[in-house]
């Protein structure tokens, strides 16, 4: 029980820092540079885990018909808001985080 409880701890930390730090940002904050750094950290941590990562760039028409439809800002906040659903979701396993009213 204490491991489980731990991993949980410890992914509910992980996950209130990221949207922490995620707020911080605004798209047009976020550089190259610092896209290229955190896909290195994802990709170690995928090969570390034995996690299949497609490094493959996509055909250049199936990036160019992304990029046409991509509204940088709303995939932006689409991003934060799954890393808090996650959030509030592992600390209410914890029972740090509220339960939605009326429930």
């Amino acid at each position: 029980m204490t491991n489980d409880y731990t991993d949980v701890q410890r992914r509910y930390d992980l996950f209130w820092q990221l949207d922490f730090e995620i707020s911080t940002f605004n798209p047009d904050d976020v550089t190259a540079d610092m896209a290229e750094h955190l896909l290195t950290v994802l990709r170690a941590i995928a090969l570390r885990t034995g996690r299949a990562v497609n490094l493959t760039p996509p055909p250049p028409a199936e990036l160019a018909e992304h990029l046409a439809g991509t509204d940088s800002a709303a995939t932006w906040r689409r991003f934060h808001q799954t890393i808090r659903n996650e959030r509030i979701r592992v600390g209410r396993q914890l029972g740090v985080e509220p339960e939605p009213q009326g429930s």
